[in-house]
Formats: C-alpha cells, sequence, structure tokens
C-alpha cells in the first residue's frame, strides 16, 4: 500500500457568462475608488464598462474608425473620470494612447508613444501621481496621468523592446517591472538602468503579466509561457504544509 499526498483542493462554483457581447475581452481594469466599477478592452477597438461588478456592461463611446485591439485598459487611482486605454495595432498612426478625461465620452491620442503598440499600462498609487507603459518600443512613463509621455528603456536595447507587461512597486515609483516576449527585467532608479531578472525562469519565457502585491511589494508575480512564478521563492516548507494523503 502507498500513500498519495496531494494539496487540499478547493472546488470552486462553474463560471458563467456575464459579457461583454461584441468582441474578445483582452483586459479588465477596477476602479479602485469604485471597486464596482470596471472597464473591459476589446478587440476591433471596442471598450466597455459595468457599475455592478460585471454583472452587465454597455458600450464606451471610442473612436472607430481604425479597428485594433484595446489590449490594456487603467482607470487613474486619483480620478475616476480619467481612462487610458492602450491600442494595439501594426502599422498604424492610431496605436498607442488614448486618454480621456469625462469617463469615456471622448478620448485624446496622448503624445509621445502615437504609432506605437501598446500592450500595457500600470498606473502608481495616489502619491505617487505616475503612470508606465509597455509597448513594442520599450517602456514609456508620464507624470501627468498618461496625457503625454517618455521612453525610460534604452532605444538600443533591443531586448527591451517588444514589452509585454508593466508593473510599478506601490511604495517605491522608482521600482518597475517590465516583462518581454524574452524574459522579465527590473529597474530600481526610474528607468536609467535595466537588468534582466530572469533566473529561476526558464529561458525565452514570454511574459504576460506582472502583479506585485499591494500588501507586501516584495512579493511579485509573473505569468508565463512556462508557467506562473514568483518572487522571491515560495520557502520550501511552506510546500509541505496542508497536505491530505490519499491510501492507495
Amino acid at each position: 500500500m502507498a500513500a498519495l499526498c496531494l494539496p487540499n483542493l478547493v472546488v470552486s462554483a462553474s463560471w458563467q457568462s456575464s459579457g461583454p457581447w461584441g468582441g474578445s475581452a483582452t483586459s479588465i481594469a477596477v476602479d479602485s475608488a469604485q471597486p464596482r466599477t470596471l472597464l473591459a478592452g476589446a478587440r476591433n477597438s471596442l471598450l466597455f464598462r459595468s457599475t455592478n461588478g460585471g454583472t452587465s456592461w454597455s458600450r464606451v463611446a471610442f473612436p472607430r474608425h481604425f479597428l485594433g485591439t484595446v489590449a490594456t485598459v487603467a482607470i487613474d487611482p486619483s480620478n475616476s473620470s480619467f481612462y487610458l486605454a492602450g491600442l494595439s495595432v501594426d502599422r498604424s498612426p492610431y496605436a498607442g494612447v488614448w486618454y480621456s478625461e469625462d469617463a469615456g465620452a471622448n478620448w485624446k491620442q496622448a503624445e509621445g508613444v502615437a504609432g506605437i503598440s501598446v500592450e500595457a499600462i500600470a498606473f502608481g498609487t495616489k502619491a505617487q501621481a505616475k503612470v508606465v507603459a509597455a509597448t513594442r518600443d520599450g517602456v514609456w512613463s508620464s507624470v501627468n496621468a498618461g496625457r503625454t509621455w517618455q521612453r525610460i528603456s534604452a532605444p538600443w536595447n533591443h531586448e527591451l523592446r517588444g514589452v509585454t507587461a508593466v508593473a510599478m512597486d506601490p511604495v517605491d515609483a522608482n521600482v518597475i517591472y517590465a516583462g518581454t516576449t524574452h524574459l522579465p527585467w527590473k529597474t530600481t532608479d526610474g528607468g536609467k538602468t535595466w537588468n534582466s531578472i530572469h533566473t529561476g525562469m526558464i529561458d525565452d519565457s514570454d511574459v504576460f503579466s506582472i502583479f506585485i502585491d499591494p500588501a507586501r511589494p516584495r512579493t511579485v508575480l509573473a505569468s508565463a509561457c512556462s508557467g506562473i512564478y514568483r518572487q522571491p521563492p515560495r520557502r520550501q516548507p511552506d510546500q509541505f504544509r496542508n497536505r491530505s494523503c490519499i491510501s492507495t
């Protein structure tokens, strides 16, 4: 007889579709001041909003004379009426960051990243008043909520060109993480210097998203084509807690 040890499993409720209808949802943002207000980006330049926690959705006015993917959306934590939408579309002057100062009623294209496909946007905290963006041409930063942008990754660093994910430390706005189609990077001086932080990750892993735990900023999670990674690594003893054994 052998004992097979398995982690305790929690059976979750089944998923139910709640929309939005009209396009594949590609990104979601939550209003930190009003958590039941959500934005969802989609293909075909579609943008949706929910004011009841995702139970129902309505279309948000967004320029549609170009057909790209709203790859990322964000709501300013200090101003619930200020929206950002990152548009990803190949070889188009309409790619870039678009911003609305009136909760999506009107939109303007941000200066600095016009024509560059944007894959991810991350606001800092209210106190930091900063936002960063992951683009196909590097990492960019804005100090005016996303109206204008400056590149903070060296243009000659080709490994930091196709950036797919970005996150900012909630305590220190100079600490920024960037995920690429190859591996992750980190800066501790606001982008002046970048270091590869690939140790422990399978080589040539596409990084899709990066999350920093706001309660424990030293805990960083990254999703990649090779799985989910955690930094710092979980301590070994924790791997053997809360397990149940099934005899076979």
